[in-house]
């Protein structure tokens, strides 16, 4: 909770915290010309985890072990509807 009173987590209130701390940190992310980014959506990297793989590595400029990346990302985890 964080110091955050009962009304302010309750399930009505929490995507719209949610959607409140996105923005925020978006703008933050703008404002911040020292900070890099990297977006991945993630019913694309459960549909391809190679290609996500890949853009991490590029956008961390760092050898990772591509396969062994793909080998953790479970499409049996991701429920929701398409």
């Amino acid at each position: 909770k964080l110091g955050k009173s009962n009304e302010s987590v309750y399930p009505a209130n929490l995507e719209l915290n949610y959607r409140d701390h996105l923005q925020k940190t978006a703008k933050w992310f703008i404002d911040s010309h020292n900070v890099s980014v990297l977006y991945l959506n993630y019913r694309d990297v459960i549909a391809d985890p190679g290609m996500a793989s890949g853009k991490i590595r590029e956008f961390l400029d760092v050898d990772l072990n591509i396969d062994k990346m793909i080998s953790v990302v479970d499409p049996d985890l991701y429920h929701q509807k398409h």
